[in-house]
């Protein structure tokens, strides 16, 4: 399990939450200089709810895609996980992500929990790899897409680079996910330092190949990721409408991918400071008040954590025997009948080295 541990590793350190708290109590405060408290007071109370829970409607679908494209990549690798459990698991993390920076929590719970109980370390991380080069992809595209909306907010000079600056993603992105093998090539690489990983990245290599035979599958997988990214940010198209905000739909198709690539860039906690920057800072220029603009955009943090927060009762209320019934399969192959117990993975068992 070193790699998963690894992994958990990167958002721990006393140094790093410092970073991370004073950041984003940083943008915080900045931001509520800028704001009329009053009126922002005045903007809560005349709020409608109901396009409030339209909101929690589409935050559910993002979540629901996100579950579903990463069942699709377990698939891929041979690994059948029971909906329940995913479902369980992904919120655990969603709940524990809401906490950390970016999406550390999430990524770092869901693949230790699945190496944990698959006995598939190297699978489950891949996985994770993977998933994360289709956000990549989904999120760029939806920028480079939507630049043309942002004619009314930014000028022209600002959008060209913009769009240069997201075609890259895209493109590397694009490759990587119609030729896993470039992966695999450079992960085969002797690089320095690498020498002592050679074993695992040569594992990893293993597991990113077997979605270069499941193009079908991998295309499935984007198709949801885009989708996950499109209804987060309609998530702040209703947000805007529950506070009365003055913008179009084109508006927020524009604003909301950079706003997600902010709160995913910058080294915030659970993305607080970042969306509302992005949202006072760019629809603030088409008219949008300060307050409106920095209640639709924090809204959407209120959306994600009355969602995640049933994670952390999932979380307290599975018990210490808990065991999914987790199948290992051929990649590619039908899903057999034996229990995962009776199938031999070539994995360590629980609780060793990997």
């Amino acid at each position: 399990m070193s790699i998963v541990r690894g992994f958990l590793r990167l958002f721990q350190g006393r140094l790093g939450w410092v970073i991370r708290v004073g950041f984003t109590v940083a943008l915080l405060g900045f931001l509520l200089t800028r704001i009329d408290l009053n009126q922002l007071v005045q903007d809560i109370q005349q709020m409608n709810p109901a396009w409030f829970l339209v909101a929690l409607v589409f935050q559910a679908g993002a979540i629901a895609s996100s579950i579903l494209r990463w069942n699709i990549l377990l698939i891929g690798q041979g690994i059948r996980v029971p909906m329940r459990h995913l479902v369980g698991t992904f919120l655990v993390g969603r709940f524990f992500g809401t906490f950390l920076p970016s999406t550390l929590g999430l990524d770092a719970y869901r693949a230790y929990d699945i190496a944990r109980h698959a006995h598939a370390t190297i699978d489950s991380v891949t996985v994770i790899l993977v998933e994360k080069i289709i956000g990549f992809f989904a999120l760029s595209l939806l920028i480079v897409v939507t630049v043309p909306a942002g004619m009314s907010i930014l000028p022209i000079e600002a959008l060209v680079p913009i769009f240069i600056i997201f075609c890259v993603p895209v493109t590397v992105a694009f490759v990587l996910l119609i030729k896993p093998g470039v992966i695999v090539w450079f992960l085969n690489l002797n690089l320095p330092g690498t020498s002592k990983f050679e074993g695992k990245l040569k594992q990893i290599a293993r597991a990113v190949s077997a979605y270069e035979r499941q193009k079908r599958l991998l295309a499935v997988a984007v198709f949801f990721g885009i989708l996950v990214h499109l209804f987060t940010t309609l998530v702040y198209y209703f947000t805007a409408l529950s506070v009365n905000a003055p913008v179009q739909l084109a508006d927020i198709l524009f604003v909301g991918p950079l706003m997600i690539a902010a709160t995913v860039g910058l080294p915030t906690i659970g993305g607080e400071g970042a969306r509302e920057l992005t949202f006072v800072g760019l629809l603030g220029r088409i008219g949008v008040p300060e307050s409106q603009a920095f209640l639709l955009g924090h809204l959407g943090f209120w959306c994600g954590l009355i969602l995640s927060l049933p994670g952390g009762l999932i979380y307290a209320l599975r018990p210490d025997t808990y065991r999914p019934d987790i199948q290992r399969v051929e990649p590619g192959a039908k899903p057999l009948a034996a229990p995962l117990a009776d199938v031999p993975t070539g994995e360590t068992p629980a609780g060793g080295e990997a």
